[in-house]
């Protein structure tokens, strides 16, 4: 009958052989346990094929029961007896058979199993290695090609075969990466340095007309600046004077100047004779029979002529200062003069406009300083709320001030 070469094979397959293949004594039928070769394992007795081993595993001797795990970064198609490693630039795939190239902006060595991104700062190509610092004066985020190395402010992209980051010249800056060229600093702005990122503004006093400046120019005298960034200089405006840059001065008293672009005291006009200067900018002839010197600041200087005796009543000067045109007072004059009469309790009939000037301080665009006379007023009361009442808005201040009644002597 049958013998039985072995009944418990470990590590071999079972075979049934045909006569003819062996030669086993006379029985025609037979066990014969044959060894699993490499790549291949039989893990429990009795079987009755050997299995592959899987994807990304290895079995290098015949006769084995388990199946080893490639090395870390190595690949290996089903039933092999070896694995295969990743060359640098490339990992192993997910199913652990092929090996595929790093993008862009990541790289790997030998052994890794998944690309890494480049840092910051750094670049790669395809397939890398390793990443590359980014080319001088150029900045990339995380995980960046070359393309994405962009110059860093004040610095310009210029690409021939590579990356190359110029430099912007003194009155040029670039605020941004990746900017392709280097913007000039507008009116008013500069810069004085190379690589600039951000322009400086001029300072008041301080003017720049052109664009692409590297310096600011200070105001000549008789011409003037305040705000920052400024493209022109003003004319210094009356009654003042300028000697240069931010610098305004008014004109002393005793002075009267109606003249723009001074730059110096000695230019401001005084008073002509026969009228008197309260300020600079206020001018106004002396009463009928009377007059001045030169220089005259009150109306009590105004002296009688020869033949006539003057006598001095108490007044009130009041001044307001309004945002508003010329056309825009002549709607409004009538309520003016009402709150100033009701304020000093006159009659309106005693108070007369003595002028009406452009308001020069350099806060308002535009706007009137009205001087008043009110006759027999000895002081102001509640100026404020009278104005408002009749519509009228503005500052004010007012001062005591005289009345001459010149009359014939004898």
């Amino acid at each position: 009958g049958p013998v039985a070469i072995a009944t418990n094979c470990s590590a071999y397959a079972v075979s049934y052989a045909i006569s003819g293949s062996f030669y086993a004594g006379a029985s025609s039928t037979y066990f014969l346990c044959q060894p699993c070769p490499s790549g291949y394992v039989s893990t429990a007795p009795g079987a009755t094929a050997c299995a592959a081993c899987a994807a990304g595993s290895f079995q290098g001797q015949s006769a084995s029961t388990a199946c080893q795990a490639c090395a870390s970064g190595a690949v290996a198609q089903p039933g092999s007896g070896s694995c295969a490693q990743c060359a640098t630039g490339t990992v192993p795939g997910s199913n652990g058979t092929l090996c595929f190239p790093c993008l862009s902006g990541t790289y790997a060595q030998v052994t890794y199993t998944a690309c890494l991104s480049c840092q910051a700062n750094t670049y790669s190509g395809q397939q890398a290695g390793a990443c590359t610092a980014c080319p001088a004066n150029s900045l990339s985020v995380p995980g960046s090609s070359l393309a994405g190395c962009l110059c860093q402010p004040g610095y310009f992209n210029f690409f021939s075969v590579d990356l190359f980051c110029g430099t912007c010249a003194p009155g040029y800056y670039t605020a941004n990466a990746s900017m392709a060229q280097c913007a000039p600093c507008g009116y008013g702005r500069y810069s004085s340095q190379s690589s600039a990122s951000a322009c400086q503004t001029c300072a008041g006093g301080q003017y720049q007309p052109q664009q692409a400046g590297s310096v600011c120019l200070d105001c000549a005298p008789g011409s003037v600046s305040f705000a920052p960034g400024t493209q022109y200089c003003s004319p210094c405006p009356a009654p003042n004077y300028c000697p240069g840059g931010a610098q305004m001065l008014q004109c002393p008293l005793g002075a009267f100047s109606n003249l723009t672009s001074l730059s110096d005291v000695s230019q401001c006009p005084e008073c002509p004779a026969n009228y008197f200067c309260l300020t600079p900018s206020d001018i106004e002839a002396c009463p009928r029979y009377t007059h001045s010197l030169e220089g005259t600041t009150s109306k009590l200087d105004c002296l009688c002529d020869a033949g006539f005796v003057c006598t001095y009543h108490k007044a009130v000067r009041v001044k307001v200062t309004m945002p508003i045109t010329q056309a825009q007072y002549q709607l409004i004059q009538a309520q003016l003069i009402q709150a100033v009469a009701t304020a000093a309790g006159v009659p309106t009939g005693q108070v007369s406009v003595v002028s009406v000037t452009p308001q020069a301080r350099r806060l308002l665009a535009v706007g009137l300083t009205v001087s008043l006379h009110v006759r027999g007023a000895h002081s102001v009361h509640n100026l404020d709320h009278h104005l408002r009442t009749r519509g009228v808005h503005g500052e004010h201040e007012w001062y005591p001030d005289h009345y001459i009644h010149p009359r014939p002597f004898g």
